[in-house]
């Protein structure tokens, strides 16, 4: 009776890992789409943040 029980269980993880093998599902998660920046950064001689200074000036880009 327990060799029985225990080749049917057996039996069953076997079919269950061929099945998880090869059925092809498709992922639950996904990465989401890549950007890229870029950006350029100028500061005044004394570093001020004033426009009439100079000031910094940033420019960035995302694709």
């Amino acid at each position: 009776m327990t060799d029985r029980y225990t080749k049917t269980m057996l039996t069953i993880i076997v079919v269950c890992l061929l099945a998880l093998t090869f059925i092809k599902a498709e992922p639950v998660i996904r990465a989401q789409r890549l950007i890229i920046c870029s950006g350029d950064l100028n500061a005044n001689l004394h570093g001020g943040t004033a426009p009439s200074v100079g000031g910094y000036t940033i420019r960035v880009t995302c694709s």
